[in-house]
């Protein structure tokens, strides 16, 4: 390699380094409370309680599926409960560590159920695992609600 490449190489490297640490900073500060790094706390206990309230009707629609064999629509509604989950878990942490940890005991049971590597999931278990998640996360929404 001439020198004249090495240099060029180099500075390509540094350029790359540059634009990956610029964007993590980006992210980094997103859907967080100005400079704190913390996730917006705005969202008030019963806003929480709403969005979980959501959260156990696609669980409902889980289990309904699963009663009925239907694992592909089961997985599904358990998708759309694990995308607002994602969005709403760390502002349940900052209000509710209990609250939070509870949940996550509970869709971690699920994923175990539904999710084991090279083995069709048992219909049976993943129900009952995914009962024991609404039920949690019933027990949670009244506690955030305060009732």
């Amino acid at each position: 390699m001439t020198r004249w490449a090495a240099i060029q190489a180099r500075r390509r490297t540094m350029v790359l380094i540059v634009v990956a640490l610029a964007g993590m900073l980006a992210l980094a500060g997103c859907g967080t409370e100005q400079g704190t790094g913390r996730p917006g706390t705005s969202a008030t206990p019963a806003a929480l309680s709403d969005q979980l309230e959501v959260t156990g009707k696609h669980l409902d629609q889980a289990i309904a599926a699963g009663q009925s064999g239907d694992m592909a629509g089961l997985k599904v509604a358990y998708q759309d409960f694990n995308v607002i989950w994602m969005e709403i878990g760390d502002k349940i942490w900052f209000k509710s560590r209990e609250s939070q940890i509870a949940i996550q005991s509970a869709i971690d049971n699920v994923d175990r159920e539904l999710y084991r590597p090279g083995v069709t999931p048992d219909k049976d278990k993943t129900v009952q695992a995914l009962q024991e998640l609404r039920r949690v996360v019933t027990e949670q929404e009244a506690k955030l609600r305060g009732t």
